[in-house]
């Protein structure tokens, strides 16, 4: 919110002179260089920022702007956010893939930003209006079945375009396009391409359909992306090119591309996947490296354990991700291999040999550690023990992973990840439940956010870590700034008690937000085992045991001025909200949401607070029957004032 009021802010904005200035030093330092990218429109932590953006869109800071996402929403015209565009706008990208643009909005998007060039849209009624576009580089269009082969022909040729993905392109439009470029001899310009092919044009049909991919129509790619073929037919080898860098689709028994850097398979393993894997592990550079920098793999597990195997220590993966539903797991020989470049690691549905004795070797590269529904039977903690070596690992994600030795301090010192910062297991509470897990946990010199389910059990061992642990050595509970602690997905295993949530709470100074999911054993007080509660900005709890009533949390949450959202959905009913955001508006100044559930006077749904001391009242509007948001801001009031205005001027 900060960076884009600055960035918005019409003092010291660049003039058009300026932009448009013969000196390359002066236009370049006045060109536009701000993205503007927000979610869903009823996100209250994009609000500020929404209502920032409706205030300055129309003002000489918006000059800045060079690219728009805007926020998701019922597919429809995009015409309403089109209003601010300004003649000679900087605007050079622009995503609007929930809006449909039609003739008209084309139109204006090439008169009113002429240097647009990358476009997302959800469907463009006629394509061939996009060829106004001069500077187009990149076109996405997410449903195309109702596209003509004249306009699918205007894309595909267009001078500037380079980059094309097309989603719900019929395969009777695509073949009778291509087969009429072919007789023309009419070539495209692209470099990449990516078609998500849609539905045969007979639902009877039992084979899905086959696209016309010809090399002479698409001299230059060098990106492949055409999935879903047939059995019968090898896009590799019908597009087999020396520039091809990145390719996804069928392949039969050519050889890959000399030059192919990325490569990825969404069929289940066949007879060319030990073959094709062989072949992609000995792709070299000019080095004589492995030349290969991601593979990604959807059921074919064959081809990934060639691959591995077949690679040395030269190799330049840095990306690899395989999802296989079926029994097939990764050789303990895979498993073994050196992997220096790698920066991320996704594996899901996935099995281990379970003779292999450790996950990988060399992984100093590793940024992201990803594991969905891995199952490793009979391996211990000494397997993660390659990890230590992992300094540059940022983010660890583990879901579902019951079958999963825990990652221990034994086996991987914390101190030696001095990157990690994210850590988030979910529904893996059993990898939680020693005392050398919660012992890297809190050990780790970095970690600022932690996702973890708890019950009792896995608590008691967290809290013998915090006891064992020096307090110079427990660096993570006091760096950590956001902790929520997940309900267990065993129901026969008790919450954690009262007790060990305040002995937890109480080595954490540094906490800015917190989510409680199961509080059916613990009482308010001990939220005010917190050592710093006036820092604390989000608050959630869930599932609150009977004794404990709003009321009683009031003072506690008077102590948390800084706190910014409190959602206390699951409490008991409350006869009414007024008293309590009355409390919490005088105490908590920034506070800007609160979800208590039910409350029961339908008739009030806005609330006026007077602050007294001259101070303006504050005013609080019931956005659903849960859900109270503070609509006194000022930047809430400017955007009211400036409709008012807009819609008197209507009138006149």
């Amino acid at each position: 919110f900060f960076v884009a009021m600055a960035m918005l802010c019409e003092v010291d904005a660049p003039t058009r002179e300026e932009q448009e200035s013969a000196d390359p030093a002066v236009a370049a330092a006045a060109d536009a260089d701000f993205a503007l990218q927000q979610c869903g429109a009823g996100c209250v932590t994009c609000l500020p920022t929404k209502q920032l953006w409706t205030l300055r869109r129309n003002t000489c800071g918006a000059v800045r702007v060079r690219g728009v996402r805007h926020w998701d929403g019922p597919p429809g015209s995009v015409q309403e956010h089109l209003d601010w565009l300004p003649l000679g706008s900087r605007l050079r990208w622009l995503d609007a893939t929930s809006k449909a643009l039609d003739t008209a909005e084309v139109a204006r998007l090439c008169a009113h930003a002429t240097r647009l060039e990358r476009l997302k849209a959800r469907e463009i009624s006629d394509l061939t209006a996009v060829s106004q576009f001069r500077h187009l580089h990149t076109l996405c269009i997410t449903r195309c079945d109702a596209a003509e082969p004249p306009g699918l022909a205007t894309i595909l040729t267009m001078p500037s375009l380079r980059c094309l993905f097309l989603s719900q392109v019929p395969p009777s439009l695509w073949n009778t396009t291509l087969g009429v470029m072919k007789v023309l001899r009419a070539t495209s310009p692209l470099t990449a391409l990516e078609v998500c092919p849609a539905g045969p044009d007979d639902p009877a049909s039992p084979e899905p359909p086959a696209y016309v991919i010809n090399r002479d129509v698409f001299p230059h790619l060098t990106e492949l992306i055409l999935e879903g073929q047939p059995d019968d037919m090898s896009v590799a080898d019908k597009m087999a090119s020396p520039q091809l860098e990145a390719f996804a689709g069928a392949f039969g028994d050519s050889h890959p591309m000399l030059k192919l850097k990325h490569f990825r398979c969404v069929r289940d393993a066949g007879i060319f996947s030990d073959d094709v894997g062989g072949r992609l592990a000995s792709l070299r550079d000019s080095q004589g490296n492995g030349s290969l920098e991601s593979l990604f793999s959807s059921g074919d597990a064959a081809l990934v354990n060639a691959f591995l195997e077949g690679i040395d220590g030269g190799n330049q993966l840095r990306y690899l991700g395989l999802r296989c539903h079926a029994r097939a797991p990764l050789t303990a020989a895979a498993l073994n291999a050196a992997l220096p470049s790698v920066r991320r690691l996704t594996f899901r549905a996935v099995s281990l040999d379970p003779s292999a004795n450790q996950f990988f070797q060399q992984l100093r590269c590793l940024q992201r550690l990803t594991l969905v529904q891995v199952r490793w039977e009979h391996a211990d903690e000494s397997v993660w023990r390659s990890l230590a070596l992992a300094t540059s690992l940022q983010k660890l994600t583990v879901f579902a992973c019951a079958r999963m030795p825990p990652i221990t301090e034994a086996a991987v010192p914390p101190v030696s990840l001095p990157m990690l910062r994210e850590v988030n297991f979910f529904e893996s509470a059993g990898m939680l439940r020693s005392d050398g897990a919660w012992a890297f946990l809190w050990g780790l010199p970095a970690l600022t956010s932690l996702e973890v389910p708890v019950d009792a059990a896995a608590m008691s061992a967290s809290c013998r870590a915090l006891t064992t642990l020096r307090f110079a050595g427990s660096v993570a509970a006091r760096t950590l700034e956001a902790l929520q602690l997940l309900e267990s997905t065993r129901t026969q295993r008790a919450p954690p008690s009262g007790e060990q949530y305040a002995f937890l709470f109480a080595r954490l100074p540094s906490l800015r937000s917190l989510r409680l999911d199961d509080c059916t054993r613990i009482e308010g007080p001990c939220l005010g085992a917190l050592p710093r509660p006036e820092l604390l900005q989000h608050l959630t709890l869930g599932r609150p045991s009977p004794e404990m009533q709003i009321d009683d949390l009031v003072p506690l949450l008077q102590c948390m001025t800084q706190l910014r959202h409190l959602d206390l959905r699951g409490f008991p009913r409350t006869e009414d909200a007024a008293p309590i955001l009355v409390s919490l508006t005088r105490a908590c100044r920034l506070l800007t949401v609160v979800s208590i559930d039910k409350p029961v006077r339908e008739s009030a749904g806005t609330l006026t607070v007077d602050l007294g001391r001259g101070r303006k009242e504050e005013t609080w509007f019931r956005q659903t029957p849960c859900i109270w948001q503070r609509v006194s801001t000022s930047l809430e009031l400017a955007v009211d004032a400036m409709e008012a205005d807009e819609e008197r001027q209507r009138r006149a």
